[in-house]
């Protein structure tokens, strides 16, 4: 406050995930705003990629958190169209889940990794986008 004052207001945000964008990482708080460039210390976050990824990170994150199963190994959510989410595993493995019905097509991928431990499979993607079915694509094995 002029002359002889200074007002310092700090607010404190606690990060959720890192957000990579157009080959820049940000880390975002739980409404998708920036908080600062991430760095080697943030790797600790999810990491949710693409166009409009932050605004729908927290809701995401927090449906995967009721599924600890499916996201051993899971390096990255990835943001398709700004309408509906990829999932994206260590081993290659992508999983495109639906735009309508998460939660379902969730239920229906545990009840898969539970009883035929489909996610430690050789598969390279899983389809989800269908209601009430799963289309696989197994990886293609040298010689064959």
């Amino acid at each position: 406050v002029y002359p002889s004052k200074l007002v310092v207001d700090i607010k404190e945000v606690t990060p959720v995930a890192r957000w990579r964008v157009d080959g820049t990482t940000f880390v975002i708080d739980g409404a998708g705003n920036q908080i600062a460039n991430a760095t080697s210390a943030d790797d600790n976050l999810p990491l949710v990629i693409g166009d409009g990824a932050a605004n729908g990170a927290s809701a995401i994150i927090a449906a995967m958190s009721t599924y600890p199963d499916l996201t051993k190994g899971l390096i990255a959510f990835s943001r398709i169209g700004d309408r509906r989410w990829d999932l994206i595993y260590k081993t290659g493995l992508r999983i495109r889940l639906p735009e309508k019905g998460l939660d379902e097509a969730l239920i229906q991928l545990q009840e898969a990794q539970s009883k035929y431990r489909l996610l430690d499979r050789d598969l390279v993607l899983i389809d989800m986008r269908v209601k009430g079915q799963m289309a696989l694509r197994p990886a293609k094995r040298s010689g064959a």
